[in-house]
Formats: C-alpha cells, sequence, structure tokens
C-alpha cells in the first residue's frame, strides 16, 4: 500500500507560477488601469486643493470682517506702510505690510499657511513671509498667495498708482472701486482674490499663479484650460470662477518685465 501518491511532473510545472508571457500581459493589464486612473485621481487632487483654497479666502474675508466690526465698519488697509487706513498702499496689491500682517495674525489667530494657497505651496516661504522692501518704499513687506483689493483707496493718478500699478479700466470705473467700508456699494464686490499673476506672459507656480498654468498668447489673454480661481466677495462667499472667464484688470511694468494680476 502507498503512502504517497508521486507527483508527475506537468504537476510540478503548473505550481512554479506564470510564465514570462502572462506575467507580461498581467503587467500590461495594470499600465492600461493606471493609465485610465490617472486623470481621475488628478481631478479629484485638483479639485481637493480647489476646495481647500476656497476655505482659506473665506477664512480671510471672515477675518477682516471682524477687523472692520471692530474698527467703525472700515476694513484695514493692508497694503499701507503702516497696516491701516492710509493713502499710500503699496506698489503689488499681493505685498502688505509688515505692520498689517502682525495685526492679523495676532489679534485673529490666523496661521501662515492661511495666507498661502495650497496649489502654490512654493509662495509659503521665509523669503515671501518677510520680503525685501519695495522700491520706493523702504519698508519690509509680506508676498501672500492671496490679493486683497479692500480698505485701499488705489488713488491713482494718469491711470497709475505710486506710478506702478495701472488698472485697466481706470477711466471708467467709479468710486470706490473696492469696498473700503462695510456697506459700500463699490464697483467690484471683490474683496480677496486667488494670486493669478502673469510674468512676461507665463502663468505658473512660482511665477505667481495657483490654479492657472500657461502662456498668454496674445499678452493679456489668459489661456484656455480647466483651471481658474477662487474669488471671495464682500459679503463673505466664495465662487470658482474658469479661468476663461478671468479677465486682467491690472498690471505692472518695469525695464524687464510684466506683471498682469487676473480675477
Amino acid at each position: 500500500m502507498r503512502l504517497f501518491t508521486p507527483i508527475s511532473n506537468r504537476s510540478v510545472q503548473a505550481r512554479r507560477g506564470f510564465t514570462l508571457v502572462e506575467l507580461l500581459v498581467v503587467i500590461g493589464v495594470i499600465a492600461v488601469l493606471v493609465a485610465m486612473l490617472l486623470p481621475t485621481l488628478n481631478k479629484a487632487r485638483a479639485a481637493a486643493l480647489r476646495v481647500s483654497c476656497s476655505a482659506r479666502i473665506r477664512d480671510l474675508s471672515q477675518m477682516v470682517i471682524l477687523y472692520a466690526n471692530d474698527n467703525r465698519g472700515r476694513y484695514p488697509d493692508l497694503h499701507n506702510s503702516t497696516g491701516i487706513y492710509g493713502d499710500n498702499p503699496l506698489a503689488y496689491p499681493y505685498w502688505y505690510s509688515l505692520a498689517a500682517r502682525d495685526i492679523m495674525v495676532q489679534r485673529y489667530s490666523h496661521p501662515r499657511e492661511s495666507f498661502y494657497c495650497p496649489a502654490n505651496p512654493d509662495w509659503n516661504d521665509d523669503t515671501f513671509w518677510s520680503a525685501a522692501p519695495i522700491p520706493p518704499t523702504p519698508i519690509l513687506s509680506s508676498v501672500w498667495g492671496y490679493v486683497y483689493y479692500g480698505g485701499t483707496p488705489w488713488f491713482s493718478i494718469n491711470g497709475q498708482i505710486n506710478g506702478a500699478v495701472i488698472w485697466k479700466d481706470v477711466a471708467t470705473v467709479q468710486y470706490p472701486r473696492f469696498t473700503m467700508r462695510l456697506g459700500d456699494r463699490p464697483y467690484y464686490d471683490v474683496l480677496w482674490t486667488d494670486l493669478t499673476r502673469s510674468v512676461a506672459g507665463m502663468m505658473n507656480a512660482r511665477g505667481g499663479s495657483n490654479h492657472v498654468i500657461g502662456v498668454e498668447n496674445p499678452l493679456g489673454v489668459i489661456p484656455r484650460g480647466n483651471g481658474g480661481a477662487n474669488i471671495g466677495y464682500r459679503d463673505g462667499h466664495v465662487e470658482w470662477k474658469n479661468q476663461r472667464a478671468l479677465v486682467y484688470r491690472w498690471w505692472f511694468t518695469s525695464t524687464a518685465e510684466v506683471y498682469r494680476g487676473y480675477f
């Protein structure tokens, strides 16, 4: 009587695993599935960043509304060298005085991360948080990943502000251009926007766009695509605007580059 049954050569071969051809087929199927899933995963990641960014703009809007409630209805002038209302804003709408920065951080307990878009994390570094002075203003400033338009008069001479920022529609826009006090009826209801900056026609993360990447062609025409920007309004709500709907509103010219701002 046999206690063990001999194993045939065919059974031994069957237990050795996949053949090379079978392994390549499996790898090919996995590669196809990954290729099919990647666009969906990328869209989901972009949507998550968009939602997180929207929440930060909403928090910033609430921050300045709280400030206005604490200061007889006047919004903070975050671009002024003193951090309070004045008629001498810094050159760029996304540059802020250190005094204003510290008021917002300390008084309203806003962490540094809340001032930068999660889709453009390169801007959240020490160089931007405490930047060098902006000529001709000899003060240290803070560069944020969001643009604030409230509380600043944006006075203009021949369409320019401090000889730097030029507004596209300065000749036709009523005053105030943006809200300066609670209850204002400004031309634009915009309070905060994503940083959507073009540098010499290029829009990219380090160059300045949070959710828009591409090349202006021709200059001043935002590239077509699936990106866009979160826009925060003076009533506190935030809306997503597709990049096809964005229009440049201001620009700054220097000897070497042209910076455009969209909302």
